[in-house]
């Protein structure tokens, strides 16, 4: 019987000829050796599974699968489904990682047997060539001198703020494959449903403040960038009920619940001020005035809604046009913005 491999680091993989290479070298720089990298190639039209199979020709550690363009979500699954490792990495293909990632993140999930490691993630502006720190899980979000502790999700501020993000966490594959935790395919934001169900039923969490994964923001071609102008902003919403469903199915909701619809509206509000195309705009706020219309209908959602801290926010949709809440929030925007410079001159 072979000797299980300690990590398995997935790499969902469509049209990313440009960066693959930077991601790949940089994983196969790792200074632990214990490890394989299963490519999954979502249908690529351009150079990209060349690339691949250039170097998994070259190093055995590099495994490449092949499907039909289906999205990252499946991308996602098929590499889970193939993983033979004790703990899992997902990485982006347009992304790239520090060369002590895997062992330093082993380290600590082996000698605390941890589910679950969380770490911190710098952020490459693909346009200014800057990189810039990123806390996707701030220390003031966690108890002091975390680092040394085993956690929970109980011991986190909130778990509706900080990143909902899968690549900046170490996960244990059993834990996972026993909780059935995956991907819901066919949804865009697949992320924030895996992230929140693994972060809640994690038994054993560990926490490193230290930037060791490089994300590459402000590519014009990223799903970020095109999803503001089409059909696929809209999925958010659908994901927002699957995170409640979540946190009901846990007999958890009555005591997230006030978190939950503060994240809701201001994520909602956000997306439409910030992330949606002018095109785009009408109906996303049409979709979010009906969505919290549905609030008013249950008792107990709209008491705590009118007592959190984004109450403004949730009755402004409720009663403004798209355009004048537009407007409203964006001269809000301006004017903190010259408030603060004033005070920065003064």
């Amino acid at each position: 019987m072979s000797k299980q491999i300690k990590i398995s680091v997935v790499i969902p993989v469509f049209n990313a000829a440009k960066y693959l290479k930077t991601c790949l070298d940089s994983l196969l720089g790792q200074t632990f050796d214990d490890y394989e990298i299963i490519c999954v190639n979502d249908g690529s039209k351009d150079s990209s599974l060349d690339i691949l199979n250039s170097y998994s020709q070259k190093n055995e550690k590099v495994k490449v699968i092949n499907i039909k363009h289906s999205g990252v979500a499946v991308a996602r699954n098929t590499g889970l489904d193939a993983a033979t490792g004790e703990y899992i990495q997902f990485v982006d293909s347009d992304d790239w990682v520090s060369d002590d990632l895997l062992a330093t993140t082993y380290s600590k999930a082996k000698n605390d047997d941890l589910d679950l490691v969380c770490f911190n993630v710098a952020n490459y502006d693909e346009q200014t060539k800057l990189i810039i720190e990123n806390q996707f899980y701030p220390t003031s979000y966690w108890p002091a001198n975390c680092e040394n502790e085993i956690l929970t999700w109980k011991n986190y501020k909130n778990v509706f703020n900080g990143n909902f993000s899968v690549v900046n966490k170490l996960y244990k594959l059993n834990f996972l494959r026993e909780n059935n935790i995956r991907f819901i395919e066919k949804l865009h934001f697949e992320d924030h449903p895996f992230h929140l169900e693994s972060f809640l039923k994690a038994s054993k969490l560990g926490v490193i403040n230290r930037s060791m994964y490089f994300y590459r923001k402000n590519i014009s071609n990223s799903f970020m960038a095109k999803m503001g102008r089409d059909n696929r902003i809209f999925d958010i919403l659908t994901v927002m009920d699957k995170n409640r469903q979540i946190v009901e199915d846990l007999n958890l909701f009555e005591f997230l619940r006030v978190c939950y619809f503060e994240y809701t509206i201001a994520l909602f509000c956000d997306m439409f001020l910030n992330s949606a195309s002018f095109l785009i705009k009408p109906r996303f706020y049409s979709k979010i005035k009906k969505y919290f219309k549905k609030i008013n209908s249950n008792v107990d959602d709209m008491q705590v809604v009118v007592q959190s801290n984004f109450m403004m926010e949730y009755s402004d949709v409720l009663t403004c046009s798209w355009f004048v809440f537009l407007l409203k929030y964006r001269l809000i925007e301006f004017g903190g913005r010259l408030l603060a410079n004033i005070q920065k001159f003064k």
